[in-house]
């Protein structure tokens, strides 16, 4: 068999040439598929938005991931330029426009929507582009839209911004455009505490809102919003707003909604609150009840049905002091008697025991 003649010095240089040619390597990378490794982060989180069934024009906002993503692709754009912004336009052209304006990158942005734009219309939808723009506050984004007259606003942007607290964008498109917003603009804004917004709205727009907004604002704590709302608008709320105030332990909205509003039930809130263990509800609504007798019974039979021993204790000292030993003694027999039929022997114990203390009482 012959041998192979060993490679010689030469021979492994001309390897070596070959292999690091950085022109060969360009050219021939040119004709492969696909997108380099640096690409691949800022693909997912362009699929990410493009496949998530986020609503723009709802509350829903996915701070930390819109944060991240921002920085992410920041750093991407500030390393590789608009060059790499052209090639991932090729890739995924509709979804990327729609990923520029959820982050406010308005380069990349101006840069796709022409080009997008000249050869297909219909292939960009650019009515998340502007509600992206309103949901995560890129005032720049909605400004360039506009001087661009680019289609796909509508009165649902002037809601999302409203509802997302962003009362710049709000006052740009109230002053600039003509598509107006609807009455869940004050409702979003008023769910979620935006009081500046709920005053702009309520002094500049005309349509105004429904019963949810207080009503929403009572059970998440917005006092203010509660506040404003009664005493500037007169769509009223729900006898929901009291209940939801008293079930979620809102002490400060029962308060105002107790002594200002004619709406909802102070016996239903109480039991609410009873249910919820927010005792401090419980007993402000006691010293406020036209029939304390009534209220302490339906309250104490909830916590006993519930088997919820603290919140019995917790009545019984309320009522002992609010209630006349009569009066207490009644409702401990009737809660003695619902505890011993359910099976809280804890609770039934606990219950004698008082019954007893309050016989000696009488």
């Amino acid at each position: 068999m012959k041998k192979s003649k060993p490679s010689t010095i030469g021979d492994d240089h001309a390897v070596v040439n070959v292999l690091t040619n950085t022109s060969l390597w360009l050219s021939i990378a040119q004709f492969q598929t696909g997108l380099p490794l640096h690409f691949h982060p800022i693909v997912r989180d362009i699929r990410v938005v493009a496949a998530s069934m986020w609503d723009p024009h709802r509350l829903l906002g996915p701070q930390t991931f819109q944060e991240q993503s921002s920085v992410k692709y920041h750093a991407w754009f500030a390393e590789y330029g608009l060059h790499a912004v052209r090639v991932l336009q090729q890739e995924c052209m509709r979804d990327f426009v729609v990923y520029t304006s959820f982050i406010g990158h308005i380069s990349s942005l101006a840069t796709l929507l022409p080009t997008s734009l000249k050869f297909s219309v219909t292939s960009v939808d650019l009515t998340r582009v502007w509600k992206f723009a309103a949901r995560n506050g890129h005032l720049p984004v909605i400004q360039y839209l506009h001087m661009h007259e680019f289609p796909g606003c509508t009165s649902h942007v002037m809601d999302t911004a409203a509802g997302n607290g962003h009362l710049d964008i709000v006052s740009f498109l109230h002053s600039f455009r003509g598509e107006g917003c609807t009455k869940e603009a004050m409702d979003a804004a008023s769910f979620k505490g935006f009081l500046d917004v709920v005053q702009f709205l309520h002094r500049h727009r005309k349509e105004g809102c429904t019963k949810s907004a207080m009503t929403w604002a009572a059970r998440l704590d917005q006092l203010q919003v509660v506040r404003f709302l009664d005493e500037n608008r007169t769509e009223g709320c729900t006898k929901k707003a009291l209940d939801w105030a008293a079930k979620h332990g809102h002490l400060n909205v029962v308060k105002y909604l107790h002594e200002h509003r004619q709406e909802g039930c102070p016996e239903k809130a109480l039991l609410e609150a009873a249910k919820a263990g927010h005792m401090h509800i419980v007993r402000y609504l006691a010293l406020h009840a036209k029939d304390l007798h009534a209220w302490m019974h339906r309250a104490m039979q909830t916590a006993v049905a519930a088997g919820h021993l603290k919140h019995v204790r917790a009545l019984v000292e309320q009522g002992g002091r609010c209630a006349t030993s009569n009066d207490m003694g009644h409702v401990v027999e009737a809660a003695l008697e619902t505890a011993m039929d359910t099976g809280h022997t804890a609770i039934a114990h606990y219950l004698l025991v008082c019954y007893s203390q309050l016989t000696v009482l009488k």
